[in-house]
């Protein structure tokens, strides 16, 4: 064999090897990638509830004071600029499942009475951006008593997003827990 077609077997042996290693560091890299996506893309918790008292004996439901949600301009709660209050998704998420919000508690009902409150809770971080923890909690008007507990996270793209759809979550679970048992767990991207 001459010295060009050495060469030229050379470059080509050279050639597929780099092919060949370009292609395993490439499905290497795809692999890494993938398992650090799907590490931290936001597998959001499951809404934890606790119920101490059938929720179906309540008719109507007394939602405590809660601070609004300052957000940037036309970015609001809702798509209202400015700020927003969560009492308002409350109230809509209870009026949707029957139960008539009052504006104060009248002794002769408080015993059909739920009192609402609200808290958040954590942040934790998801692959872009974070998860807001809410937790609602509801007990009796007329002798304080625990009646359930539910705890949820939200995403979105602001604040008030993540509260919206961590009230969702939160009372979806503690009011129609079949459909929280098929979804138990939400991916985010």
């Amino acid at each position: 064999l001459d010295e060009i077609s050495v060469l030229s077997i050379f470059a080509e042996r050279t050639r597929n090897m780099k092919q060949i290693h370009f292609s395993k560091l490439q499905s290497i890299f795809g692999v890494i990638l993938l398992t650090l996506t799907l590490s931290s893309c936001g597998l959001m918790n499951s809404p934890q509830v606790k119920t101490y008292l059938p929720l179906s004996q309540f008719q109507y439901a007394y939602i405590a004071p809660i601070g609004g949600v300052q957000g940037p301009p036309n970015a609001a709660f809702g798509g209202f600029p400015g700020s927003a209050n969560p009492r308002d998704f409350i109230a809509g998420q209870l009026f949707k499942r029957g139960i008539i919000v009052v504006p104060e508690i009248n002794p002769a009902q408080a015993q059909k009475t739920l009192v609402v409150s609200y808290g958040e809770g954590d942040k934790r971080n998801i692959l872009i951006g974070y998860a807001l923890e809410v937790t609602i909690q509801l007990t009796t008007a007329d002798m304080n008593k625990l009646v359930a507990v539910a705890t949820a996270e939200g995403y979105g793209e602001t604040e008030s997003d993540k509260i919206r759809d961590a009230i969702s979550q939160a009372m979806t679970a503690l009011f129609e827990p079949e459909k929280i048992s098929q979804n138990s767990s939400s991916l985010y991207f």
